[in-house]
């Protein structure tokens, strides 16, 4: 099958361009005073992440485990909008429940989950999940730390998470460390009061991201989990957009009715007015042809008159 583009070139080309744009202050200012736009930019962009966390929801529920998510790896079909997995070279099934590849910690907490002795240091290390860049026994989270990583890259537009990090430092800083990317486009709108109309990451997209790139896996959200939530966003968000566009559609209708009953009342107020000078002009044109006629039969008389001498 084809693909129309990958999210890595959406991301650059189209979706970097665009946020640029969206943050001028002419833009911000004159163009999109009410942040509609913006909040049409960030759904559009949640709605990919759904996109992608269904894709993933299905390869797990089949017990398939990708473990080379990345932007690169994700395209979107010829309409535009469904994204696609692929490069399926890592992907893998996991062993069952009952094989000797089975255990019931992966040696990093006091989980109770299942992991399995799979490859480690498997992927690409800034999208990789500590338990798998420590070889350690891992499972399908493994999956799911990638996905926000894909979705944090997705939502920022900053560019790639832990940009200019050897693997040194990955893996000081964020395997060991337990350094994550900044949140701080949600952060900002509680302390930046001259932009109000900043994008706002909902705050459930905010706690999903924190949860599900936790050291821990079993402390992160299933896929399926997640796409629930992102569903649940998206819907509300629509939802509210809808409500207000039914407002402003009642309060444009009501401000017509009241401009259309103002007119119809100086209307009724210059009707009569029109019709009392109408009625004064018709009684001074019927004065006018009394006086005539009188005048006319005064004539006629004076002539009988002189007929008669």
């Amino acid at each position: 099958d084809r693909l129309d583009e990958t999210l890595i070139d959406r991301i650059n080309n189209r979706w970097m361009d665009k946020a640029d744009r969206y943050k001028g202050v002419m833009f911000r200012k004159v163009l999109d005073r009410k942040g509609d736009k913006r909040r049409e930019f960030l759904m559009e962009r949640l709605s990919v992440g759904l996109g992608i966390a269904k894709a993933l929801a299905y390869l797990h529920h089949r017990r398939m485990i990708h473990r080379d998510l990345k932007p690169a790896n994700i395209g979107f079909a010829l309409d535009g909008h469904t994204p696609i997995l692929f490069d399926m070279g890592l992907c893998r099934t996991m062993p069952s429940s009952n094989s000797t590849y089975c255990t019931n910690t992966n040696n990093s907490s006091d989980s109770t989950e299942q992991y399995f002795e799979m490859s480690g240091k498997t992927g690409t290390v800034r999208y990789m999940s500590p338990e798998v860049r420590n070889a350690q026994p891992y499972n399908e989270k493994a999956d799911v730390y990638s996905f926000v990583h894909v979705l944090w890259e997705v939502l920022a537009l900053e560019g790639k998470p832990y940009a200019g990090f050897s693997k040194a430092m990955h893996m000081v800083r964020v395997v060991q460390g337990g350094e994550r990317p900044s949140l701080d486009p949600y952060q900002q709108q509680h302390h930046n009061h001259n932009n109000k109309k900043a994008e706002k990451w909902p705050p459930r997209v905010c706690d999903l991201l924190q949860t599900s790139w936790n050291v821990h896996p079993e402390k992160r959200y299933s896929m399926k989990r997640i796409q629930q939530i992102l569903e649940e966003v998206i819907a509300d968000v629509q939802s509210r957009r809808h409500h207000q566009s039914s407002l402003k559609s009642k309060a444009t209708s009501t401000s017509k009715s009241k401009a259309t009953s103002s007119t119809r009342r100086k209307s009724s107020m210059v009707v009569p007015m029109v019709k009392k000078e109408l009625s004064q002009t018709s009684m001074q044109l019927l004065g006018d042809d009394d006086g005539d006629s009188q005048d006319l039969r005064a004539h006629d008389d004076e002539d009988d008159v002189v007929l008669s001498c």
